[in-house]
């Protein structure tokens, strides 16, 4: 008997075979801050200590779903309000020693909540004292905060402007 080969005009193929590949995109967690340039505040000294306060904004935006922690401290290890090298005057404003609602005689320092004053602490330091803001969720939208800074000054402090540089981290 002869073979007999059919071609019926349809294709022939080899068994169907399938594959999968599963894509996966990893979103980095991201964080910005931004914060007023410049606290300004004019203080007339008494005897005994005028004590003042000024506001500034910060805007914390972050996606990180496990929210962030924001630290404040100087932006270097120098805690007192000075006077530039070149004004000639060694006189500081010192941060003040411990948290209170106020700040008599010469001192100054931060709050996140216009009621409790803070210590300004060195550069680096990452404890609790240094917390300005913390969140457990995601911002993405910005989280507005005020920063309040209180001063005061007696008589004994030589006029000037006294500055410090404080650095917000997270």
């Amino acid at each position: 008997a002869m073979p007999v080969l059919l071609l019926n005009g349809a294709p022939t193929s080899a068994a169907s075979q399938s594959a999968t590949t599963t894509v996966n995109v990893t979103i980095d967690p991201v964080i910005s801050i931004t914060a007023s340039p410049n606290i300004e505040m004019d203080i007339t000294p008494t005897t005994s200590g005028q004590f003042r306060t000024a506001n500034g904004n910060v805007v914390i935006s972050t996606n990180n779903v496990k929210g962030y922690t924001t630290y404040i401290t100087s932006s270097t290890t120098e805690t007192n309000l000075k006077q530039p090298a070149a004004a000639g005057v060694s006189a500081v404003i010192p941060t003040v020693s411990a948290s209170g609602t106020t700040i008599s005689g010469n001192g100054w320092g931060w709050s996140n909540n216009a009621t409790q004053f803070n210590p300004v602490k060195a550069t680096g330091t990452t404890d609790n004292s240094a917390v300005f803001s913390r969140t457990t969720a995601a911002t993405p939208t910005g989280d507005n905060k005020t920063l309040t800074i209180g001063a005061s000054a007696t008589t004994s402090v030589p006029s000037g402007t006294y500055s410090n540089t404080l650095l917000l981290t997270a």
